[in-house]
């Protein structure tokens, strides 16, 4: 009986978590309260207090477990991904634990990589690419390689404000 308790607990868990997750994409980083989780998981919302200590802990693990599943892609094949880390990456400006654990995490993204700044920026880039095209899905979902390469050489005609 335990093991079906425990299996049960954890299944309830990880509803918790998505939706956190979903409620993040949906409507933003603090509007996740433990009623509307709750709510979403179809579970009473003491639940919520049996398994995290606050609503914050609640969503920086639903954000960093569902982040580090993830893949941000410019076709923009799964959206809410772009969605998740805008927020995430706005509540660690003002979240300590957050910062701390989403740098952890981007570290990981990038390790192994011979120029850390080159793979933060495509990072970025990408991550923009993305944000554009579910603000205006006619932005093309092209990969951004060739217009950083022009725009890192001033000769191409591409790079220069002044020239």
């Amino acid at each position: 009986m335990a093991a079906t308790s425990a299996a049960r607990g954890e299944r309830t868990r990880a509803r918790l978590l998505d939706a956190a997750v979903r409620l993040i994409v949906e409507q933003g980083w603090g509007e996740v309260t433990t009623r509307r989780v709750a709510a979403r998981a179809g579970v009473p919302q003491g639940t919520v207090h049996y398994h995290f200590a606050t609503v914050g802990d609640l969503r920086i693990e639903a954000a960093l477990d569902a982040l580090a599943r993830a893949r941000v892609t410019v076709d923009g094949a799964d959206p809410s991904t772009a969605v998740l880390l805008t927020e995430t990456l706005l509540a660690a400006t003002r979240e300590d634990r957050l910062r701390g654990e989403l740098s952890a995490l981007m570290r990981q993204w990038h390790a192994g990589e011979e120029d850390v700044v080159t793979a933060a920026v495509l990072a970025a880039t990408l991550h923009s690419l993305v944000l554009h095209r579910l603000v205006d899905p006619g932005t093309p979902a092209t990969p951004p390689q060739g217009a950083l390469r022009r725009l890192a050489r001033p000769d191409a005609g591409g790079g220069s404000a002044g020239g």
